[in-house]
């Protein structure tokens, strides 16, 4: 359980909200096509994201038996319902942000001259350029 809090720990702390769908995303990172650079909103980044907080919120619920929805008092001692309440409160925040995350959908170029697919662009500013890996085909 301490690998997936501290991954959705890291994922919450660097989570922004994007200006123009006020959804969660990431800035300034170098996702699995590391020859695109530095790039916004990367798709892949965001998707790994997005189950990450998922994985460690069910990873919670489950270590706690069930018992989140608890009222104080129900778990027995008081820095325990105190820690419990702290935690709670930390795993709604994932969930919010997961449920609230970008997972960017555009029109592509379909690479046979017909029309543009809808599909998961690799970042903003992505224009269907080559890339060197399939992480966002994996996605589709």
């Amino acid at each position: 359980a301490r690998l997936s809090e501290r991954s959705a720990a890291f994922f919450a702390a660097k989570a922004v909200v994007d200006d123009s769908s006020g959804l969660f995303t990431f800035h300034n990172v170098i996702g699995p096509d590391e020859q695109a650079g530095v790039v916004n909103n990367s798709a892949y980044t965001n998707a790994v994201a997005q189950r990450a907080l998922r994985w460690a919120a069910e990873a919670w619920r489950v270590s706690q038996g069930g018992q989140e929805g608890k009222g104080p008092g129900e778990l027995g001692g008081a820095a325990r319902d105190k820690r419990h309440a702290s935690m709670l409160a930390v795993v709604e925040e994932w969930v919010h942000i997961a449920d609230n995350m970008l997972i960017p959908v555009a029109p592509l170029p379909s690479g046979d001259g017909d029309a543009p697919v809808l599909g998961h662009p690799e970042y903003s500013g992505y224009a269907g350029q080559d890339i060197n890996q399939a992480d966002v085909a994996l996605l589709q």
